[in-house]
């Protein structure tokens, strides 16, 4: 972890600002060294662990300024910041000086000084990498969390399946058992779905997508959660707005909104999440009513909606906000679609979370083909479809064909790409499901020497992989691209959608 290195004799331990300086100083990932003599200075400085040099105005003479100045290239020094009691407008011209942080400045100013003075150390090193997310701490604490999170769900699943196991003939705990397994593998998908949508942060792929659809799935991956506290929603949809964002981006930072909101209010309480208009833009609340937070956690938690970029908090506590780093990317997945977040504590025991985002000027005649086609999909009761599933996972195989048997489907397997491509040139199939991986002969393979001899085939890539080029599998034709791993009712939308297209029903 990086530094900040303090030479001063007004800013220690003691000092009223000290506490606030630390903690922020943390919150970006930088230990806080103070030193107490120039030789300790310069050898900080010298070993290049210092991210930022704080150093009292009088301390930093010349052999200190020609050290800063002589150590690389000026995009690649350290950071010098200036301790003055009372501001000089001289001092960064003639001590050539990145900043001033005045100690003199009431807390909620020197606060807000602070911030700043880091967000342009964050912003130098971001220019310097043009990497997206630089600190390798946050992206080590990050997969640290998940995994943690992941390891904790499959340790359950394991110990479910094993009691059913050692009692075969007690067919309620098996029935539980199961419910409890299946649950906690939606679970493991949504951890992974998180990392998938933040592993993209900088990369977003900008669709037309409705802000009320967004909120209700969002809700649904945390119904879960609600279910287990008994805690009541509470929520209001004044309509369906529509705006340019990245659909999965979104859900994760609602549901990790309302996650947060679950996580910290009492067993029984009352949450709510509100839809709205304001000045031309939507204007979403999500509340908590006896959300149980002391004000140091507060104050932890609203500085990270001050900064547009995501900063590590590494002290967070266990089971008290413990995803305020996740929470931290999800304030910059808002920032990069022209919204933002504010957190406000009310009356100590309720919580609310104010999100705006622009909205898409007004299209009436969308939303009613919308309205239509979600209709369509409702009076869909069996899918009357020829669908040809390759993949060589036989519990997938089997998974998806006892599925679409139900529907009504008469469904065709494969073990790989060159069975299942000697099967789409036997029989024209309404669909076909295509892993991309496989032994043989891939995916990409099959589906292109397919599409040669049918271009009308609606073929589906089902893949784990995340350096997939979808962009260029949409090219050469393929209908969709759904990533493992999956909900059976996201394909069945997907078959859903092909049967209208073909006007199948």
């Amino acid at each position: 972890m990086k530094k900040s290195v303090v030479y001063s004799n007004i800013l220690d331990t003691a000092s009223r600002h000290y506490n606030l300086f630390h903690d922020i100083s943390r919150s970006f990932g930088c230990d806080v060294v103070t030193v107490r003599s120039g030789e300790n200075a310069v050898q900080y400085l010298k070993e290049g662990e210092a991210e930022a040099f704080f150093c009292d105005e009088n301390l930093y003479t010349a052999d200190l300024t020609d050290l800063v100045n002589s150590m690389g290239d000026p995009g690649d020094r350290v950071s010098v910041v200036l301790l003055v009691d009372k501001p000089a407008g001289d001092l960064l011209l003639d001590k050539k000086a990145d900043g001033l942080l005045i100690l003199s400045l009431p807390d909620a100013l020197f606060e807000l000084s602070v911030l700043s003075v880091y967000k342009h150390l964050f912003v130098k090193e971001k220019l310097r990498s043009v990497s997206g997310i630089t600190n390798p701490d946050f992206i080590v604490k990050l997969l640290s969390d998940t995994a943690h999170a992941i390891n904790n769900i499959l340790t359950g699943m394991q110990g479910y399946a094993e009691l059913a196991q050692l009692n075969p003939d007690d067919k309620k705990l098996i029935k539980d058992s199961f419910q409890v397994v299946i649950d906690s593998s939606y679970r493991v998908r949504n951890e992974i779905k998180n990392l998938r949508a933040f592993a993209r942060v900088e990369n977003p792929q900008y669709t037309r997508v409705s802000i009320k659809d967004i909120l209700s799935e969002s809700i649904d991956l945390a119904k879960a959660h609600f279910k287990i506290k008994n805690i009541e929603l509470i929520k209001k949809f004044e309509k369906g707005y529509l705006l340019n964002g990245d659909y999965d981006q979104l859900i994760q930072v609602f549901f990790n909104l309302l996650n947060d909101v679950v996580g910290n209010v009492n067993e029984h309480g009352t949450a709510g999440i509100f839809l709205s208009n304001k000045n031309g833009g939507a204007l979403i609340k999500i509340i908590g009513d006896e959300y149980e937070i002391d004000e140091e956690d507060f104050h932890s938690l609203e500085r990270i909606f001050v900064v547009d970029e995501p900063i590590l908090k590494v002290d967070s506590k266990e089971g008290r906000i413990e995803n305020r780093n996740v929470l931290s990317i999800c304030n910059h997945i808002i920032r990069n679609h022209k919204g933002s977040i504010g957190v406000k504590k009310v009356n100590k025991t309720k919580l609310t979370y104010t999100i705006e985002l622009p909205i898409m000027k007004e299209d009436h005649a969308p939303e009613i083909e919308e309205a239509e086609i979600r209709h369509a999909y409702e009076v869909i009761a069996n899918l009357d479809m020829d669908i040809l599933i390759v993949d060589d996972e036989e519990y997938v195989r089997n998974t998806m064909y006892y599925f679409f048997d139900k529907k009504g489907c008469r469904v065709t397997l494969a073990e790989d790409g060159e069975f299942g491509l000697k099967m789409a040139k036997e029989k024209p199939f309404d669909l076909i499901f295509m892993d991309y991986l496989m032994p043989r002969m891939g995916g990409f393979e099959a589906a292109r020497k397919i599409l040669e001899n049918n271009s009308d085939a609606k073929i589906v890539f089902i893949t784990g992989r995340e350096s997939l080029d979808e962009e260029e599998l949409y090219k050469s034709g393929v209908y969709a691209c759904v990533k493992k791993p999956f909900e059976m009712n996201d394909l069945y939308e997907i078959a859903r959608k092909v049967a209208l297209e073909k006007g199948i029903v």
